[in-house]
């Protein structure tokens, strides 16, 4: 697993998705076999492998032509081992806060944004129930991680402050998904994206200030910050989040932040053309997978028209 993890870096960075896809989907199936957990040291090294095929597994789903299902890793969360989602307990450490948030990924499969665009008639039953599981067990999720907080303040101030702000930024980041799809005005709302986009403003501070690119394998900066310029309706918000993306310079998992703001400026420049645009079914980028495949479509439809 961790060969995967290794070659999907290389191929992310080299923009060789269809070989990442390949390794991604490899690496999630390995889930499926016997994976070592007899000391807590293989444990948590099984269990941080399964947060991180996991979230890129969710990631691919949103942006990939070919996404890999994320079955395996599905199939080994729920294998018994894994931690109860409705306990009340504080979170024993901040590696077991991490790993119950991103378990919300795999055991809520009826999410709201689920349900966009769909004709069924109990749409609107259907969104307020799945908001509702959602949001009690997100609610529950961040009880346990301020118990776990006020107990042990001290030491998570001295070694795991940045973790805990990541975490931070992740609820922030869940909680925005949930109250976007909360009403039709939702999106236009400014509340409803400003929490996130205060956390993305500090969490990026010290990126930025490096003034140079960075990479992670994981993380919720870029995709909070796209999901934030893709849903508000507001400009001024989606203007900070892209100016935020493009000052970070930054890749996490499958996403280039300078890759999010120029799609966004491509698609702002064909909304604007008069002439009718046609793209054509059998033309295929030379690479056929997530965000460069949507901006070399978009510059071949402005190139038509030559702007």
């Amino acid at each position: 697993m961790i060969c995967c993890l290794l070659f999907i870096s290389l191929e992310g960075l080299a923009g060789r998705y269809d070989e990442l896809l390949r390794h991604l989907s490899a690496g999630i199936s390995l889930f499926r076999s016997d994976l070592p957990s007899s000391t807590d040291k293989e444990r948590a090294m099984t269990t941080k492998l399964a947060e991180m095929f996991c979230r890129l597994g969710v990631e691919s789903s949103n942006f990939m032509e070919r996404d890999p299902s994320v079955s395996g890793v599905e199939k080994w969360y729920r294998s018994g081992r894994t931690q109860d989602l409705q306990s009340p307990k504080p979170f024993s450490n901040l590696d077991e806060a991490s790993s119950a948030l991103r378990q919300l990924d795999v055991f809520f499969d009826e999410k709201p944004w689920h349900y966009e665009g769909s004709d069924d008639p109990n749409k609107a039953s259907l969104v307020e129930e799945a908001t509702r599981k959602l949001q009690d067990a997100l609610d529950q999720w961040t009880g346990r991680l301020n118990a776990l907080y006020e107990l042990r303040k001290e030491d998570i101030s001295i070694e795991g402050e940045q973790q805990y702000r990541n975490l931070r930024l992740r609820q922030k980041y869940w909680q925005m998904s949930i109250d976007s799809y909360s009403s039709d005005k939702a999106a236009a709302r400014l509340e409803t994206f400003e929490p996130f986009l205060a956390a993305a403003k500090e969490a990026a501070a010290p990126l930025i200030a490096l003034k140079q690119p960075t990479f992670s394998l994981d993380g919720d900066l870029i995709s909070g910050l796209a999901f934030v310029a893709s849903t508000t309706e507001d400009d001024e918000t989606k203007v900070q989040a892209l100016d935020l993306l493009w000052r970070l310079n930054r890749r996490e998992g499958l996403l280039d932040s300078r890759d999010i703001v120029e799609m966004h400026e491509l698609a702002r420049a064909l909304e604007t053309v008069t002439e009718e645009v046609e793209f054509d079914e059998a033309w295929k980028p030379t690479a056929a997978a997530g965000i460069p495949t949507i901006i070399e479509r978009l510059r071949k439809s402005l190139g038509q028209l030559n702007i």
